[in-house]
């Protein structure tokens, strides 16, 4: 049906209709295909993975792990180092503020390497807590978390 060249015809109409469509089919399959890679694992992602064994092996029996405190201090005492040394080459007025500088950070940024726990395999977490005293001088506080130890506080 024409309407003397003033409106779309019938013809018209129905192919704009199958264009639009076809464009909602489109983003309709890619939503959906992006909520699939989403909500797939990580661990089915990566090529290198382990096969997992689900037998029971005999119960190994665990020495229970004696924690060296000290270890963990002289951590604690790296990680204030590493960021006294950051707020030596970064000085910042914390005379109100309390500023928590996470432990990525400054690995990301070379004032300390990784910390790992006392047997050397998992990773720890941590972070400081700087601040100014009267005098300007820096005051830090520094918390891990390790696998079988926690500073009090964290």
């Amino acid at each position: 049906m024409m309407l003397n060249n003033h409106g779309w015809g019938m013809r018209d109409m129905i192919i704009y209709t199958c264009i639009l469509l076809l464009f909602l089919l489109f983003v309709a399959y890619s939503v959906s295909s992006l909520y699939d890679v989403l909500s797939t694992p990580i661990e089915n992602i990566t090529d290198n993975q382990q096969p997992v064994d689900d037998t029971p092996d005999e119960k190994e029996e665990e020495s229970p792990i004696i924690v060296d405190i000290e270890y963990y201090e002289n951590v604690e005492k790296r990680l204030k180092n590493a960021t006294l040394d950051y707020f030596e080459k970064n000085p910042t007025d914390l005379s109100i503020d309390i500023l928590k500088l996470d432990l990525t950070t400054l690995v990301d940024l070379g004032y300390i390497d990784k910390i790992y726990d006392q047997t050397g395999e998992k990773l720890c977490v941590g972070y400081t807590n700087t601040y100014q005293d009267v005098d300007k001088d820096y005051i830090v506080e520094a918390y891990i978390s390790c696998d079988n130890y926690i500073t009090e506080g964290y």
